[in-house]
């Protein structure tokens, strides 16, 4: 079945979930409902109005059904989207469930780093799934998933394999650790930016040679996630 696009045009709404559907609310005194999509049935979702608010619930719901959230300018233009990280799966426990949750913070990193080189994160140069719209972040990504591993490892060491506030604290902390690279010490965000910095100026022909850390094993071996 074909997804419907939706698209809110329509200014001062408030958009939420409720039971499987988008809800559309109208704002101010009078607020009150004025229209519902199921969630199953939508394509995309096109945010194209001015005083437009929305929850955060929606956006999860819509990024676990693979619906991008396109966002426009007041002229009208796309200026972003949010598109799911990974297609429908089930989230493993122990080990696995760490693993999944560092990657996904070091992705999402890593978007931010390539989008901020103004490169294009679908426009692979080894990953070329077409459904993955995060092609270029996945290559980019790879020399830094050992920071990810690593912290695991001693997380595993310490105590139970779970995912709660702690081991996410620890998980989020590590891409903080520095990183040894020419230069000296560089932390892991740094690194990463350095990374596609230098991939966009390699495209540019401003430079020959991809800036990489000498390891990916940070100089702080100790993980504690009660720091």
């Amino acid at each position: 079945m074909l997804g419907r696009i939706v698209e809110v045009s329509n200014d001062k709404r408030h958009l939420s979930v409720y039971r499987g559907f988008m809800l559309v609310h109208s704002t101010g005194e009078d607020r009150q409902e004025v229209g519902r999509v199921p969630l199953d049935d939508m394509a995309a979702l096109i945010a194209n109005a001015h005083g437009l608010s929305y929850t955060n619930n929606l956006l999860v719901a819509l990024a676990e059904r693979g619906a991008p959230f396109v966002l426009c300018a007041a002229n009208h233009n796309v200026v972003g989207m949010l598109w799911s990280m990974d297609g429908h799966h089930q989230q493993a426990d122990g080990v696995n469930a760490l693993l999944n949750y560092g990657y996904t913070v070091l992705r999402a990193a890593t978007a931010r780093s390539v989008v901020a080189a103004g490169l294009h994160p679908s426009i692979g140069l080894h990953h070329s799934h077409d459904n993955n719209a995060m092609r270029l972040v996945d290559d980019l990504m790879e020399p830094f998933r050992p920071v990810i591993d690593f912290t695991v490892w001693h997380l595993q060491r310490s105590g139970p394999c779970v995912v709660n506030a702690d081991t996410k604290r620890a998980l989020v902390k590590s891409l903080y650790q520095d990183l040894p690279t020419q230069e000296g010490k560089t932390p892991v965000l740094v690194a990463v930016q350095s990374l596609a910095t230098s991939l966009a100026q390699m495209l540019l022909k401003e430079r020959n040679a991809l800036v990489l850390p000498l390891s990916a094993v940070p100089l702080k071996t100790a993980i504690h996630v009660d720091e």
